[in-house]
């Protein structure tokens, strides 16, 4: 981890996990969703939103820097009702791209929970079939620059789908590593095992419980 302020998050999470103590890692607690400060937002950004359920990181995204040209963005969402919302939400974005699929590491079609409050998940035990896709297939020859996961578990299998992305042109990254026990380690290794220049921060994004654990990779 790449600064003090992280490894003072990793031992307060370690310590909330193990021992049920959340107090410290409340303290250090971000309000804000996601801090996009890290990222460092620029000109001619592509940015990839992987669960972008009713757009909420994209708002955030956008308000960072209002003054900056439109970013392309590319929105994955693959629940269908949700999907529509979105799209209708950014209709008078120029460079909106709705992706109607989840992101993963192959295309195809998944088993998918339901629940309509931003909790829907892949899952064998789903009822709903929805379309899977790469992102470095959906994104074809375009370059991302900055990349955002929060797909209830999913992150690694989405993360193997963009490794083109990753070894070629680095984006920078915000991905939840709270939903799976092991995703804290598995999926720091997975990135760097791609791309060694990767550094890492993290950063807690809830002050009331132990959820939304964002590992940065910059």
């Amino acid at each position: 981890l790449a600064d003090n302020l992280s490894r003072q998050i990793m031992e307060a999470y370690l310590s909330a996990r193990i021992c049920g103590d959340l107090t410290r890692l409340l303290e250090l607690a971000n309000p804000n969703d996601y801090d996009f400060s890290i990222l460092r937002r620029s000109e001619r950004e592509i940015y990839v939103d992987c669960g972008a359920y009713r757009g909420t990181s994209i708002d955030l995204f956008l308000s960072s820097e209002p003054d900056l040209l439109e970013p392309v963005i590319f929105a994955f969402e693959p629940d269908r009702q949700i999907a529509d919302e979105l799209k209708l939400k950014f209709s008078n974005h120029p460079n909106f791209h709705l992706v109607g699929k989840a992101a993963y590491s192959k295309s195809g079609i998944l088993n998918f929970v339901v629940d309509g409050y931003g909790n829907s998940h892949i899952s064998d035990d789903g009822g709903v079939n929805i379309e899977s896709a790469r992102i470095d297939d959906a994104l074809l020859v375009q370059r991302a620059t900055i990349i955002k996961m929060d797909i209830e578990g999913s992150e690694l299998e989405a993360l193997h789908g963009a490794e083109a992305q990753l070894r070629e042109a680095k984006p920078r990254m915000a991905i939840c590593v709270y939903h799976k026990p092991d995703d804290l380690i598995t999926i720091p290794q997975y990135i760097k095992s791609v791309n060694p220049d990767y550094k890492f921060l993290l950063r807690h994004h809830n002050q009331k419980w132990i959820s939304e654990l964002v590992l940065y990779a910059i």
